[in-house]
Parts: C-alpha cells; sequence; structure tokens
C-alpha cells in the first residue's frame, strides 16, 4: 500500500581513494563501470582530487 509516502531504503556511502588514473574520459569511465554495480545509487568521481565517492543500498540485492 502506497499512502503517497516515499520508501526510505537505507544507504551508506564510502570514499575511495583514486590512483593511477588520468587521461581524457576517465571520470565517465569510471563513473559507468560503478552504476553497471548492482547497489550503486550514484557515483561521483573527482578525478583532480583523487576520489570516488560511491553511495549505495545498504540492503541486500536491492537496486535503485
Amino acid at each position: 500500500m502506497n499512502d503517497g509516502q516515499e520508501t526510505h531504503r537505507p544507504h551508506a556511502t564510502i570514499e575511495l581513494p583514486l590512483r593511477g588514473l588520468a587521461g581524457e574520459g576517465a571520470e565517465q569511465q569510471v563513473r559507468e563501470a560503478l552504476e553497471r554495480v548492482p547497489g550503486v545509487v550514484s557515483v561521483e568521481v573527482q578525478v583532480s582530487a583523487f576520489r570516488v565517492r560511491v553511495t549505495y543500498s545498504s540492503v541486500p540485492g536491492t537496486r535503485e
């Protein structure tokens, strides 16, 4: 039953160091690869800051 309220699914975020990646299109390649991983909700890639932030569903087996 949906009473107009949004269902909240727990999420977790992890920040990973990014090393050895350079070149045109690197951010897009990393983002697209991580977005294909089941459970990933969002991906933020900052090659210039050498980091990747991934938000994912903390409920196993879910995908948004």
